[in-house]
């Protein structure tokens, strides 16, 4: 029997008792965590005391070398709205405060831990991005709800996924197998891990909570959070529920489901109706939460080092453009040249051209309207284990196209961005580069999860070793009307 089914054996027979210790156990064990956890606690107990001076905080947080630095670029982010610029740490805590400072470096302390495992990509960079997305629309959502000390959101919001954030680290084999069980039951990953552990995500976090000796207000809140969450007993949590962060907190968890769990803006138009429903907001104020957050996500993800993560194409573009017509107007607006590629695949699709035709229409927009240097085309064997290279167009490749194959199984999904882009059906911008000086990249899906035939791949060159520029939100938006249109193709082209 391998250690992944022993594993999962022992959490079987022993249920939540044994994840919680093993959890513990490797947090005590992980020499650099609780360095990290150490520094938070020694800010806790300095904010605790109300003698405390404001340089005995401030020489805690320039201890480590590189906090510092982040808190001053997040104070100053758009998450805070300050008038003035804060420009010493000693300034942070006087205008934050000491508890609401160390809330914050707790909160920065535990996400930038992933870095390594999330730069990997799949479901467990998803996950740091919802955890992301929970802690910076917790806050937003508290200040439209009224909520008085909505800086507390932001530790909050990183506490409620924390749980989950550390089983996926120190157990992947445990979070993969509940990822299996919620495709599989069509339920969410939130079911999928009370199923299989027998025990709610949120125990897990109340356990890291209990181990970093947090303050019990942030169990209270997770507890009630998780409740409206879950749509537990729906109509008593209602009346029961006086905590405007609470409330905020569930509805940010459940944005954060929208954004990431969708694949299209249709869909997550539809769970963004869906959440005017059932939450205290109504549409107009959750489209006006949104408007902000990919330039603070970003601000975010620079103060964590994970520049690597990115918002899915199809928010970003809701977000700036709302729905599918309006965002292909604007794009086609902005650009008469691949305005001309949008509109000659459309006939292309509605005269039920080849289907090989329509992606020739494709990667040249690619590689002539988007400009990037190398586009590659893939097509999926007749029993879906692999992806084999057909055609290029644009820079020579080091070898004929033909020469290029990808496995197609769930440990290359976590790496290779073209083998998850043909299982899941998405867009993917991060992962490991087909071509090592090629970056950014995309690699886009020919059909949707379950009925994707291959995959188109383009990366821009890197020159003289200097990195290019991140993909702008314009060039994401008509990557997704391209995804869009190959998807039509499948269905409603004359064969391939």
């Amino acid at each position: 029997m391998s250690s992944s089914d022993e594993t999962k054996d022992t959490i079987a027979s022993e249920g939540a008792e044994y994840i919680l210790q093993q959890l513990e156990t490797a947090l005590s064990s992980d020499g650099d965590f609780p360095v990290r956890a150490r520094a938070v606690m020694e800010l806790r107990k300095l904010a605790d005391d109300p003698n405390t001076p404001v340089e005995s905080v401030v020489e805690v947080i320039l201890g480590d070398p590189s906090l510092g630095t982040r808190i001053l670029h997040l104070v100053n982010s758009v998450f805070y709205q300050r008038s003035s610029a804060i420009t010493t740490v000693s300034q942070a805590v006087v205008q934050l405060g000491m508890r609401a400072l160390t809330d914050l470096c707790t909160g920065l302390v535990l996400l930038q831990r992933f870095s390594p495992v999330a730069q990997r990509g799949g479901i467990f960079a998803d996950a740091v991005k919802k955890t992301v997305i929970i802690s910076l629309l917790t806050s937003a959502v508290a200040r439209e709800l009224g909520d008085e000390d909505e800086e507390r959101g932001y530790l909050a919001g990183t506490f409620f996924s924390i749980g989950p954030l550390l089983l996926a680290y120190y157990f992947p084999q445990v979070f993969e197998s509940a990822e299996r069980r919620a495709i599989k039951h069509r339920k969410t990953i939130t079911q999928s891990i009370t199923e299989t552990l027998g025990i709610p995500p949120v125990a897990l976090s109340l356990g890291i909570i209990d181990s970093l000796s947090i303050p019990d207000y942030y169990r209270d809140l997770l507890l009630m959070a998780y409740s409206l969450y879950i749509e537990e007993d729906e109509n008593d949590d209602a009346e029961r529920c006086t905590s405007p962060l609470a409330q905020a907190l569930a509805v940010a968890a459940q944005l954060a489901d929208a954004m990431i769990d969708t694949k299209t803006r249709p869909e997550l138009s539809q769970q963004i109706d869906k959440l005017a429903s059932t939450t205290p907001l109504s549409r107009e104020q959750l489209e006006q939460l949104l408007k902000p957050l990919p330039k603070s996500f970003q601000t975010q993800i620079t103060v964590i080092e994970m520049n690597f993560l990115t918002l899915p194409e199809h928010v970003l573009t809701w977000i700036e453009h709302g729905d599918s017509a309006e965002a292909e107007a604007v794009v086609e607006d902005e650009d008469d040249e691949f305005s001309y590629y949008l509109d000659e695949i459309r006939q292309a699709i509605r005269n039920q051209e080849t289907l090989s035709s329509i992606i020739a229409s494709v990667m040249e927009a690619l590689a002539f309207s988007l400009e990037f240097d190398r586009v590659l085309l893939m097509f999926s064997d007749p029993d879906d284990s692999a992806l084999y290279g057909k055609m290029s167009l644009g820079e020579s490749f080091e070898t004929p196209a033909q020469s290029y194959v990808r496995t197609l199984d769930k440990d290359s999904e976590r790496k290779s961005p073209e083998s998850a882009a043909f299982l899941n059906g998405t867009v993917e911008t991060f992962g490991d580069p087909l071509f090592d000086n090629g970056w950014p990249f995309v690699a886009l899906p020919i059909g949707t999860e379950g009925r994707t035939v291959g995959v188109i791949y383009a990366d821009a060159i890197e020159s003289d070793g200097k990195a290019n520029s991140a993909l702008p939100e314009k060039t994401q938006a008509a990557l997704t009307i391209l995804t869009e249109l190959l998807d039509q193709a499948t269905t409603s082209s004359n064969g391939i």
